[in-house]
């Protein structure tokens, strides 16, 4: 009885999966910045914060967590990594490349996620990006947690 009370209000067919899949994406950006209202420098909360603007295209939103991050970990290669991902999606190629040289000489070795990654697209036009991609292409396959994070998802870092 209940049920079809629920299915005559719109119950549960009354959003697609897609429409599901954007309240939670906006829910999970409201939970991390109210996280970070009471706790600025959570840093769980920035990247997934990050990732999340990145995905929706928010793209100075995330350029802003980026910064956070590199001034809170400056010695961490993913966080310039996803600074340099947040700045190309900006199109400041120059800013970008710098942020991406740097990840690198701190340590990122991931060749394959940054030949693949959709963020850095407008990179590849240049060829500061094929030179710093030549760096680490001949290296060893980086660790899992050398992963930068992608708009098509990869890891938080």
């Amino acid at each position: 009885m209940q049920y079809q009370a629920a299915r005559r209000l719109g119950g549960p067919e009354l959003l697609s999966a897609e429409q599901r899949s954007a309240l939670d994406t906006a829910f999970q950006i409201g939970f991390y910045e109210a996280v970070l209202r009471s706790e600025p420098e959570h840093l769980e909360a920035l990247h997934a914060l990050g990732h999340l603007y990145t995905a929706v295209g928010r793209h100075e939103d995330g350029l802003r967590i980026d910064e956070q991050l590199v001034r809170l970990t400056p010695q961490e290669p993913v966080v310039h990594y996803n600074l340099a991902c947040s700045l190309a999606l900006l199109g400041r190629t120059e800013q970008a490349l710098q942020a991406l040289a740097r990840a690198i000489a701190l340590g990122y070795r991931d060749a394959d996620h940054m030949i693949a990654d959709p963020d850095l697209a407008s990179l590849r036009e240049l060829d500061g990006f094929w030179t710093l991609y030549a760096s680490i292409a001949e290296g060893d396959p980086a660790p899992e947690g050398e992963r930068g994070r992608g708009a098509q998802g990869g890891a938080l870092g």
